[in-house]
């Protein structure tokens, strides 16, 4: 099938940019940066200004194309006809010499092109009406409303909608947002093109859904349309920028740009929140690619999930001598375990039941004596030292909600998980583990319930079985009441996990950061919050469950088949375990050496032939 319009139809992840109200100064340096214009509207003409949509000319997005602002309608078709050319995008703007357009080519050539393709203007709504009845081989592209001194006119492209050109589609023109929802649920269906009247109507061209994440918002203002793409692991495809009362906006158009981790991850963190509300999530292998990430750099309140700091300073001291888990410290114990004072008395405990009253049952007193013990600076400059430069502690751990925030992001979580791991704690990584939440959030169960769907024999689900772990934290906050600062629900999760990967006959151990938070959330919905990122971090572990469970599958290595017991011989001892099995027995039988589903007659033959001692 031909594709329309690349920007709109592919959903491979690309670098993209958009801009509005941009000078051309700032849409040529784009455009020497290598990126190509898909979307473009003229905010003004005098001064020029244009809002636009881009991605990078590259890869998958590389094509040919052209640009033009300040054309008439027969420049326009000249420039078509000596380019070869046919219009992804046109925009008529009033000037004081009349209509003028702007316009965006691509070859009409190789993938991009079509059986038939043309462009029309200064159409009336009825005229448009009557066009698309008498055509019913073409179908609308982008369609644009303009204001004349005789009414609104259309300008529309076209494109054929027959044979592989052919796909349903629907328009409507001059209508109200609410009607345009409602169409888009009916046809189950996808917005291609989104214009708003001068009078608050909008005109939409819609296509159906194709199973990718897609987003609409009216009412943007329009410095955070970039983060509300970011928010929904997407790229801006259409924008439209209009003057409201409350100052300019914007309706924006949002595709899919990220992997099928992270947008189907990121649809279970945001389920039922409410739009302005902000999340993310990392999932990223220690001193390895990122696998899937929203948001990751972008600072949050993480409320207890903060201690992994503290935690990672005290075991660090350690690690250098300085401090030894044996250790007496002052604990305040004021009986205040949500919010402790520094002023609270004190109490005596040793710095490793200390961490793991932190760690494990989330103490705030306990997060309190190790702050008081190395204090806040120290903290902080451990952690910038090891590149988590965006964490800051603000306020005492458990007394937030007329405080200043904290703040941290996943990527200074996954450099903290790294630094552990990758020699900073010397002999204390396995302490500095086992002193967190053991198992968490859910990991054993992911991990039963993957290997349950697998292929593997019950000893090798026994054997991943043990070698998967995880350790974690998580915090939590909820503030309400009219004298709350931080009015709302704050959620967050984070990990280090390792699965077993199978390298040939070898089992290498691969090791993980996966987080979720969600920030500022009606107080009211903190319990969905608290669902989401469970949700979301169950989704993170089960993709790298999975994928080691099928590096099992796929190394077919067993060294001594037939050795069931495995004690290094293939005898009477083993035959015992394959009569035991004899029969159907699924995925689970370790006897099934042809792994049919059966231990049965062609099992047998294999096993007589391996009989005797084990290969060295």
């Amino acid at each position: 099938m031909a594709t329309a319009d690349l920007h709109h139809d592919q959903v491979d992840p690309t670098a993209w940019r958009w801009y509005t109200n941009a000078t051309l100064t700032t849409i040529e340096n784009a455009l020497d940066d290598g990126y190509r214009i898909v979307d473009v509207e003229v905010e003004s003409e005098s001064p020029l200004r244009f809002n636009a949509s881009l991605v990078a000319n590259a890869g998958d997005y590389a094509s040919g194309w052209w640009w033009y602002y300040g054309q008439t309608a027969a420049q326009i078709d000249t420039r078509l006809a000596d380019n070869k050319a046919r219009l992804l995008d046109i925009e008529p703007y009033d000037t004081a010499s009349g209509v003028r357009y702007a316009a965006v080519m691509v070859p009409d050539s190789g993938p991009q092109s079509v059986d038939a393709t043309d462009w029309e203007t200064g159409y009336t709504f009825a005229q448009v009406t009557k066009w698309v009845a008498a055509n019913p081989n073409h179908r609308i592209h982008d369609i644009e409303p303009y204001e004349t001194g005789s009414g609104v006119r259309y300008a529309f492209t076209w494109i054929s909608n027959t044979g592989g050109d052919a796909s349903s589609w629907w328009y409507y023109l001059s209508t109200s947002r609410e009607f345009i929802a409602e169409r888009l649920a009916d046809n189950g269906a996808r917005l291609v093109d989104l214009e708003r009247h001068a009078d608050g109507n909008w005109s939409a061209v819609m296509a159906p859904t194709d199973g990718n994440a897609w987003y609409w918002f009216i009412g943007v203002e329009p410095l955070d349309a970039g983060d509300l793409a970011a928010q929904y692991a997407g790229r801006i495809v259409d924008i439209e920028r209009y003057g409201t009362r409350g100052g300019d906006r914007v309706a924006i158009v949002i595709r899919r740009n990220a992997n099928d981790l992270t947008v189907n991850t990121n649809i279970d963190l945001r389920a039922d929140l409410p739009i302005a509300t902000e999340s993310g999530l990392l999932l990223g292998r220690l001193g390895g690619v990122t696998r899937a990430s929203v948001k990751s750099d972008e600072t949050f309140e993480p409320a207890s999930l903060l201690k992994t700091f503290h935690h990672f300073h005290a075991m660090r001291q350690v690690a250098l001598g300085n401090d030894a888990l044996g250790n007496a410290l002052t604990f305040p114990d004021g009986g205040n375990t949500v919010c402790p004072s520094p002023d609270d008395p004190p109490n005596a405990q040793l710095l490793e039941e200390t961490l793991r009253k932190m760690m494990e049952d989330s103490s705030n007193p306990a997060t309190e004596a190790i702050r008081q013990r190395y204090g806040s600076a120290a903290i902080e400059a451990t952690a910038s030292g090891i590149g988590a430069i965006e964490t800051s502690l603000e306020h005492v751990i458990g007394c937030f909600c007329n405080s200043t925030r904290n703040q941290t992001t996943l990527t200074d979580l996954r450099t903290l998980h790294d630094a552990a791991v990758s020699g900073l704690l010397g002999g204390f990584v396995s302490q500095f583990h086992s002193l967190m939440l053991q198992n968490y959030a859910g990991f054993p169960a992911i991990v039963q319930g993957q290997l349950a769907a697998s292929s593997l024999s019950i000893a090798e689900r026994d054997q991943f079985e043990d070698l998967a772990y995880a350790a974690g934290k998580g915090g939590s906050y909820t503030c309400s009441g009219p004298d709350a600062l931080n009015e709302g629900a704050y959620r967050s999760r984070g990990a280090y996990f390792r699965v077993p990967f199978k390298e040939g006959c070898d089992i290498v151990d691969r090791e993980y950061f996966a987080g979720a938070w969600i920030n500022d959330v009606p107080s009211d919905s903190e319990g969905i919050a608290s669902e989401n990122c469970d949700a979301a971090m169950e989704g993170l572990f089960a993709d790298r469950i999975r994928a080691a469970i099928r590096s099992w599958e796929a190394a077919n290595c067993i060294p001594c088949p037939g050795d069931f017991n495995g004690d290094g011989a293939v005898d009477g001892a083993d035959i015992g375990i394959l009569l035991a099995e004899w029969g159907s027995c699924g995925k689970g039988c370790i006897a099934d050496i042809d792994r049919d589903g059966d231990v049965d007659g062609a099992d047998l033959g294999r096993f007589l032939a391996l009989w005797g001692p084990c290969p060295r």
